[in-house]
């Protein structure tokens, strides 16, 4: 196998683990915002209708932040750790898959600094958000304190009981804010594990000249990582995952071929329908699904595009990964919707 194909393989395996760390984190985040709803409805139970809604809503905003802030640090903390783990996991895989005799070690103190300074670039519709680990979790935590110390204002205004307040309180934590985190640990996770393997691969440049986006294969992938699906870019260049809340494209490194232990025998990478051949992208992959998964992954009318052979699925992005609107894909393949609409 070359070398190539045994890094697909090993990083596709990794992935794997890294989602059983993902839902270990997730876990204690659970004990945190049980803790959490115990909290709120002793205080509203105890204070609402004796203390002003000003000051109930304070006291509940201030509780929330302060156990989200708790829950945050301790996995700034882990995260940490996790990328000193994955540098070491990329150099160890490096010596293990490639000729090279010797393999560098990044600086694990930049790579964690990246924690406070290299941004997520998260593309949510039009807009970008730019956050770094530190700010998302930060802007997790104001903004589900807020949304819960509004619950308090409202229901005084509106007349809500106390036990009603804690039901509106409690769908909101084990709901909302839950399903928040999770997304939050799962991409933040994906961000330091990316970073940590490009840093490493960096590096070792005379060994690694290049890195290959490698998106998910089944239909919850998005139209922007599927674009990007099998695309080479320079080490550290280009877009690097997350490119999205939730996001589990990685991006796999393409070893100089004086480095290359072997010969061109695919490796596999995961997918729904099980191990396919490492060679197959993200738009072969989507050409092999019915009518019904095109259309729940492109959207009925980008996926007759896509059916009618016109347009490949990286046609349906620009370069920074943002969607076109159908109008503006109109307006750059006119043929290729002229074509769809006689098919």
């Amino acid at each position: 196998m070359s070398s190539n194909n045994a890094l697909i393989d090993a990083i596709t395996l990794r992935q794997i683990l890294i989602e059983r760390y993902s839902r270990g984190e997730a876990k204690k985040l659970v004990k945190n915002l049980n803790r959490l709803s115990r909290q709120l409805k002793k205080t509203v139970d105890s204070d609402y209708g004796r203390v002003r809604a000003v000051r109930l809503a304070q006291q509940v905003e201030k509780i929330t932040r302060t156990i989200l802030n708790e829950y945050g640090d301790e996995m700034i903390v882990g995260l940490k750790e996790f990328g000193a783990e994955e540098a070491e996991f990329a150099k160890q895989t490096l010596l293990a898959t490639t000729a090279a005799e010797a393999v560098s070690s990044p600086s694990i103190r930049q790579i964690q600094a990246s924690i406070t300074k290299v941004p997520m670039k998260l593309i949510s519709g039009k807009k970008t958000q730019k956050l770094t680990i530190e700010e998302a979790v930060k802007k997790f935590s104001v903004n589900r304190s807020k949304e819960i110390a509004q619950i308090i204002r409202d229901g005084s205004l509106t007349g809500r009981t106390s036990q009603e307040l804690v039901k509106d309180i409690n769908e909101i934590v084990v709901g909302k804010t839950r399903q928040q985190a999770e997304t939050l640990v799962r991409t933040s996770t994906n961000h330091m594990g990316n970073i940590a393997r490009s840093a490493t691969y960096a590096a070792n440049d005379d060994v690694i000249i290049g890195e290959e986006y490698t998106a998910t294969l089944d239909s919850n992938t998005t139209i922007t990582c599927a674009g990007f699906d099998g695309r080479i870019f320079d080490i550290g260049k280009g877009p690097l995952p997350p490119l999205h809340y939730g996001c589990r494209s990685v991006r796999v490194p393409k070893v100089n071929p004086k480095f290359d232990l072997g010969s061109e025998i695919t490796g596999e990478r995961a997918s729904i329908d099980g191990p396919v051949s490492g060679s197959v992208t993200y738009g072969g992959f989507l050409k092999r699904q019915n009518a019904a998964v095109q259309n729940e992954v492109l959207g009925v009318e980008r996926a007759k595009l896509f059916r009618s052979g016109k347009l490949s699925i990286g046609k349906f992005s620009d370069d920074s990964g943002k969607v076109y609107s159908l109008k503006r894909l109109k307006e750059l393949n006119p043929l290729a919707f002229n074509s769809a609409s006689s098919t």
